[in-house]
């Protein structure tokens, strides 16, 4: 793995040598294309379409290809101000040439050192607003899933269940609420914190058994578990483990005995209408369970009327 991402660094670092050297030698092209251009059209005064091209090269690809660019417009600029295109001697008009040639060479340096901070003040804006938008971006998952969990018990509530919704249609389903028994006498005599701790008990419970992406808080003390491409007997095993788990759990001063009445129905869902009725099926059954003394689950295969 190792081996693996060190040649791909490798390639990576010489692809980008590869571009640096393209940019460079291009940016020599380009002002070599300009220059010729200038001199065969004998344009008087070239240093204006020079000066043009060099802005042009420095924001496009900042310092580097821009100083490799002012450096052939300087030693045409040599050529064009010298005496008869002498390159050395600069003697006509008291040395006015020499004069022209060293305005030019601080005009190109100034020109060269502003264009050139304006294009990495301008990457430099654009890297920090690439990164505060990639903030921006894992802010919003994060808050996007936080919306969707139940802050107390870690598992996915009623938005969550709205946005898992369609993916479970055309699927064979186990679909399950789950009622705490006597729940309101737990938060009166042993007070809400220690209802709290049992709603997360039985949520943690749910979760080793189903999977935490199957569990929602469907409200107060109800859940509801939906779980996917599972045979009814297997699923009816997991809620008897489950039931187990409970009444040993041990709260605050002893308390034990925390118990939970469900009802549960199986079958195909070919679509959210069938889900639907499932989720019916399952809440007629809870309370089934209930009337049966709690402590018990209660379900029922769910056939769509259409189909029988």
């Amino acid at each position: 793995m190792g081996t693996s991402n060190l040649q791909e660094k490798l390639g990576q670092n010489k692809w980008k040598i590869l571009k640096n050297v393209l940019i460079y030698v291009g940016a020599a092209a380009a002002m070599s294309l300009l220059i010729v251009i200038v001199k065969f059209a004998k344009i008087p005064n070239p240093n204006l379409i020079l000066v043009a091209g060099l802005i042009i090269i420095t924001s496009m690809f900042g310092y580097g290809p821009g100083a490799v660019s002012a450096a052939g417009m300087l030693i045409y600029s040599v050529y064009f101000f010298s005496d008869d295109g002498s390159w050395i001697r600069f003697e006509k008009n008291g040395g006015e040439g020499l004069v022209k040639l060293i305005v030019s060479i601080v005009c190109v340096l100034l020109i060269l050192a502003f264009v050139g901070h304006l294009r990495y003040r301008n990457v430099r804006i654009r890297n920090e607003l690439a990164q505060i938008n990639a903030r921006l971006k894992e802010s919003n998952e994060e808050l996007a899933i936080n919306s969707a969990t139940d802050t107390l018990t870690g598992v996915n509530n009623r938005l969550g269940f709205r946005n898992d919704f369609g993916s479970f249609v055309k699927r064979h389903l186990n679909v399950m609420i789950i009622d705490v028994d006597n729940f309101k006498h737990v938060n009166d005599t042993h007070g809400h914190a220690e209802g709290d701790r049992v709603l997360a008990s039985v949520a943690r419970h749910l979760c080793e058994a189903f999977g935490k992406e199957s569990c929602y808080r469907y409200g107060g003390d109800e859940f509801l578990v939906i779980l996917k491409d599972v045979s009814e007997p297997i699923f009816e095993s997991k809620i008897s483990q489950v039931e187990e788990n409970i009444s040993s759990d041990v709260f605050a001063n002893g308390y034990k005995g925390v118990s939970i009445s469900s009802g549960y129905a199986y079958g195909f869902a070919q679509s959210e209408d069938d889900l639907r009725a499932m989720m019916t099926m399952a809440d007629e059954n809870l309370y089934k369970a209930k009337q049966s003394g709690k402590a018990r689950h209660c379900g029922s295969e769910y056939v769509n009327p259409t189909n029988s």
